[in-house]
């Protein structure tokens, strides 16, 4: 079953999930006003594998299997297999108008982590966590599912652990063991298109402790399993037309409060269970993984926003003064440094004892740091080549009224020669990314996607042997 057409996914999300959009009850994701845009963003990743165009990128020959599948369940193991991976998501993201595709990039790299890190469960264990893994990761390759990664606890008190807790349910927990399997409790926030996936991978969100071993736990179930709510967040407002906002008026990216009431587990999609010493490591491998895909997927955005700045600087007739050139400038180099840092992440990567490849955490830290650390400047130096029409600029209704739309196109125009529609339209993109709802959202996504930025600090310091540099210095300052 390998390779699903967009419709054979979308009839496979009619499930009868316990989902709720702003308190109401959602009958079908596919036919619900604001969530269907979701559902049709995430089509686009498999009408890919469809394209002649795309099939070879978005899919590979996997020989245990006999047939193609999606790339991203293909596990890396080679600097190539990383380019394409990262091709993969920048040509999804340009299909999406800016706007990542969720539904297997972020997860397949949880597969990758729990691969790897239950191969080391079982040496120190002798537990079965890594055929489990793999029978999970041939069964989503097999049937081309959709899948959410659920890591982040909806956590409480920051200040205290799992266990200290005003109630013992903020964080995911084993609350019974079977013979058959395991019954957890608890919730995870921010659980991304949760409301149009297959399943969904859970993993802890934080190293552990000892006394924390029922917390300790990593499963996956499918959506609509019994004891599962999910309520999703109302951010991206629907019916936006998409002259006002030509990126969030037809895509959508949708987040969940997912809630697990005594949902039950069998023990062959149980891969972590009390092994509190590997939780640690297993979110760091998780996190390095997902923020080389967070960062092969920031490309097309910045791209866009370096387009879009030129463009203004352009029909504002404003491309010769010297702070635009500037301007224009910075985001050139904002937008190449992470393109060439991304690039080398892979060339240099990080292949472990069992041939997986990981691409280079301490580069891919670094390259998530320069986009987060400077994601707010791009945003600032667009708005400020934009100027005020951003939110003061008239509605698509005003171009359409036969009693509006001629003072519209004669007071609101560029330099000379160019289209002032045109213009309002390059306006309305930069607003969409900026000034808007959804410019909002990536906002946000930039400072906390994948791991807010002082975990990124941290992992690059972890990373970096200062020997090397430490020994340069003593030989020039002559100390023995």
């Amino acid at each position: 079953m390998a390779l699903r057409t967009p419709e054979e996914y979308k009839e496979s999300i009619r499930d009868g999930r316990n989902l709720f959009y702003r308190g109401q009850r959602v009958e079908d994701p596919t036919e619900h006003p604001a969530l269907k845009l979701a559902v049709d963003h995430a089509c686009i990743d498999f009408a890919m594998s469809h394209d002649p165009e795309y099939r070879d990128l978005a899919t590979v020959f996997d020989p245990d299997i006999g047939e193609r599948i999606s790339r991203y369940y293909s596990v890396p193991r080679s600097s190539e297999d990383l380019l394409k991976r990262s091709e993969l998501t920048q040509v999804g993201t340009r299909l999406g108008d800016g706007l990542l595709l969720w539904t297997r990039s972020v997860p397949s790299d949880g597969l990758v982590a729990l691969s790897i890190m239950a191969r080391k469960i079982d040496a120190a264990k002798e537990t079965g966590y890594g055929e489990r893994v793999e029978q999970y990761r041939r069964h989503c390759a097999m049937n081309d599912l959709a899948l959410s990664a659920a890591m982040t606890d909806a956590r409480g008190d920051r200040s205290l652990g799992p266990g200290e807790q005003e109630h013992p349910d903020y964080y995911v927990r084993v609350v019974r063991e079977t013979s058959e399997g395991i019954v957890v409790r608890g919730a995870k926030a921010q659980t991304t298109s949760t409301t149009h996936t297959n399943e969904i991978v859970v993993m802890p969100t934080r190293a552990l402790k000892e006394g924390e071993r029922e917390y300790a736990v990593s499963f996956a179930v499918p959506v609509n399993a019994k004891g599962i709510t999910l309520i999703a967040s109302p951010y991206f407002s629907e019916g936006l037309n998409d002259f006002e906002h030509p990126i969030s008026g037809r895509h959508k990216q949708t987040e969940t409060l997912t809630v697990f009431e005594d949902v039950f587990v069998p023990w062959d999609r149980v891969f972590l269970n009390g092994e509190w010493e590997f939780t640690g490591p297993l979110v760091q491998t998780f996190a390095n993984y997902d923020r080389f895909s967070y960062c092969c997927s920031t490309i097309t955005k910045l791209d866009l926003m370096v387009g879009a700045a030129f463009l203004i600087a352009d029909y504002n007739g404003i491309m010769k003064a010297s702070h635009v050139r500037d301007k224009l400038v910075w985001l050139i180099s904002y937008a190449e440094t992470m393109k060439a840092l991304t690039k080398m992440a892979a060339l240099d990567c990080v292949i472990d004892e069992s041939g997986v490849a990981m691409g280079n955490p301490l580069i891919t830290n670094v390259a998530e740091l320069h986009y987060k650390s400077g994601f707010h400047q791009a945003v600032s130096h667009l708005q400020n080549l934009a100027g005020g029409l951003l939110v003061t600029g008239p509605g698509k209704e005003d171009l359409e009224s036969p009693y509006t739309r001629e003072y519209v196109l004669k007071y609101l125009g560029g330099r000379k020669g160019t289209d002032t529609e045109e213009r309002l339209r390059v306006m309305n993109l930069i607003r969409d990314l900026t000034a808007s709802e959804y410019g909002g959202y990536i906002q946000v996504s930039a400072v906390h996607g994948a791991g807010s930025i002082e975990p990124g600090k941290m992992a690059i310091r972890g990373n970096y042997d200062p020997s090397e540099a430490m020994g340069l210095a003593r030989r020039v300052a002559r100390i023995d």
